[in-house]
């Protein structure tokens, strides 16, 4: 956003009208620059009311993730501070991957409001009707080995755990490896990918899909069943701008924390939240076991017993519950 739109939508007032020649004046803008930026507003979904001589009134902001109002009352560090946002995109991950090797910088993330090619893990398709939810990927640059990668998208859907219950009186399950579920349906999933290079890491993707304000009944028959949103078990719509704040805040704060003490702080918090834990589950791809769910590892692997009374420890494949 140029700085005048900027300019022009912070001197705007959804109590009082604002006449044209005030804000020209308050902001040293001619009119007309204020003129064209309140329809460059109107374009982008801001419901701007009356006109120049009667005065502008600033109705229902906008619904989009538009990185100036990301950045309104973000507190971090550096997550979200830098935002590549676009209406449309074939996946965030991809172009956050491309960034991240162009050199962009930890913390900066891509948001968009549809994707055409999102993807989940196992390659699965991530449905991204546009305007409802939140389609975003974060880059990150820890230093850690390989093998704790995957423990980053166990912090994440934690993370966002965290989020809602802070935000809405929920309390949010974990389905081992990276999944958020309210009730029994899955709200959220997270994907994380990195880049290698000599053995060391060199940069991670941290993918987050969000069902906020969909409308389940508009999914494919198959999804619908096991999907749910925000929105839906609450009741109500929410803002999706107040949960992405507050999911790069909260990520933030866990990230830092764990590149300081490592997974073990934020263990205890993950076996309680699971939805896993106790449950017979079986585990296809790569490694075919059924097993009752102890919990996690100190690395963030599963653990289960067989059908023998085994301990067996998943590291990763497809987890689906049997009783």
């Amino acid at each position: 956003m140029d700085l005048y739109h900027l300019q022009v939508l912070r001197g705007l007032d959804p109590g009082r009208r604002v006449s044209g020649w005030e804000l020209s004046r308050k902001l040293g803008l001619p009119a007309s620059a204020v003129s064209k930026s309140i329809g460059w507003l109107r374009t982008r979904n801001y419901q701007i009311g009356g006109g120049s001589a009667g005065g502008y009134l600033l109705g229902e902001r906008s619904s989009s993730l538009y990185p100036w109002e990301v950045s309104a009352g973000l507190n971090t560090s550096g997550f979200g501070k830098k935002i590549h946002f676009f209406s449309e995109l074939d996946s965030t991950n991809s172009l956050a991957f491309e960034l991240a090797l162009a050199g962009a910088s930890e913390g900066e993330a891509v948001v968009a409001e549809t994707q055409n090619r999102g993807r989940g893990r196992l390659d699965r398709v991530w449905i991204s009707p546009p305007g409802v939810n939140i389609y975003a990927s974060l880059i990150l640059r820890p230093r850690v080995a390989m093998e704790q990668v995957a423990q980053i998208s166990l912090l994440a859907a934690l993370a966002l755990a965290r989020s809602c219950s802070r935000l809405w009186p929920v309390s949010p399950g974990l389905k081992w490896p990276n999944d958020v579920f309210l009730g029994d349906k899955k709200v959220a999933g997270i994907l994380s990918e990195a880049r290698t290079e000599g053995g060391e890491v060199r940069f991670v993707v941290s993918g987050i899909g969000i069902n906020v304000n969909l409308d389940p009944g508009d999914l494919p028959g198959e999804v619908r069943a096991r999907a749910t949103s925000v929105a839906e078990f609450l009741g109500y719509p929410v803002s999706r701008l107040r949960l992405w704040r507050a999911f790069l805040e909260d990520f933030e704060e866990v990230y830092h924390d764990f590149l300081r003490r490592g997974l073990s702080p934020f263990l205890e918090e993950w076996d309680r939240r699971s939805i896993l834990k106790g449950r017979r589950v079986k585990v296809s791809g790569g490694q075919e076991w059924e097993g009752d769910v102890t919990g996690l590892d100190p690395s963030g692997a599963l653990r289960l017993n067989d059908r023998e009374g085994k301990p067996r420890v998943v590291l990763a494949g497809d987890i689906k519950v049997t009783m």
